[in-house]
């Protein structure tokens, strides 16, 4: 075999391997013209194979109004400025015209010499995980107007921390804001259930903030709140997803003004 041979044969390897990659390859020269993409890459791009090869990255594949911006995080790269361009995410625009949002890792190409001469990178299409992401936060501000409106107590705990309270809680928990950022589940147990509460009450609200029951039984027991004055709490506890990740959100319901009612009518009759 002679060395053409073995050199076509070497690049026909070096090609499968980069087409079975399951992100996209693409590599520019200085002036942003595409050396090489891979199938995947064409495949996002909706091109057929080859298409895009020697064509300016830029002018083709970037919609105008970002192409200025990601120009200059290319010129940085090149002139090895690699800190601040080694990952970035952009829009990238297909050949019919569908606009797609992918994150990049780059890395620079060099000669024998060590002369810069181009750059490699690899890129992920975050098209659909980026939706589901500003549904989660639009999701999540709607929940917090509607929370901050409401008197009843709305606490989310999640990895065993206290992730979000509402205002109702400083009232009801007579902790403020800033003392129950500090809380982790444990801090929630221990500080607000009364010390005198029955074991079934400690052992009942210890699995729910565990997300260990999810089955909406109202649960009355006393707290005992920041300034030392006693209350009738009911609480409710269901398993949600926040911010993506499973957590338990408690509803918490002052019912002290109804229990005295109820003693005060046991004591009349």
């Amino acid at each position: 075999m002679n060395e053409l041979d073995r050199g076509r044969m070497e690049a026909s390897k070096e090609k499968k391997y980069i087409d079975i990659a399951e992100v996209i390859l693409i590599t520019l020269d200085t002036r942003g013209n595409i050396k090489l993409l891979n199938k995947k890459g064409y495949d996002v791009l909706e091109y057929e194979e080859g298409e895009l090869l020697s064509k300016n990255w830029f002018e083709t594949c970037i919609p105008e109004c970002n192409r200025e911006e990601v120009k200059d995080v290319f010129k940085n790269l090149i002139r090895g400025m690699a800190e601040s361009s080694e990952f970035y995410e952009n829009v990238i625009v297909t050949k019919n015209g569908r606009k797609k949002i992918i994150a990049w890792h780059n890395s620079l190409l060099c000669d024998e010499n060590g002369k810069i001469n181009g750059t490699i990178s690899s890129g992920e299409d975050v098209t659909e995980r980026k939706k589901i992401e500003q549904k989660l936060i639009e999701s999540e501000e709607k929940f917090r107007t509607i929370a901050e409106e409401t008197e009843i107590g709305i606490i989310i705990i999640q990895d065993g921390l206290l992730k979000y309270s509402n205002k109702a809680i400083d009232a009801i928990s007579g902790y403020s804001q800033e003392r129950r950022n500090e809380w982790t589940e444990r801090n929630f147990i221990d500080l607000i259930i009364h010390e005198d509460s029955d074991f079934f009450t400690w052992n009942k609200v210890n699995d729910l903030v565990k997300g260990n029951i999810d089955t909406g039984e109202k649960l009355p027991f006393r707290i005992r709140t920041g300034e030392g004055d006693i209350k009738w709490i009911e609480l409710t506890a269901k398993s949600i997803k926040y911010l993506g990740k499973e957590a338990v959100m408690f509803t918490i319901l002052d019912i002290s003004d109804k229990k005295k009612n109820r003693t005060g009518t046991k004591k009349n009759k």
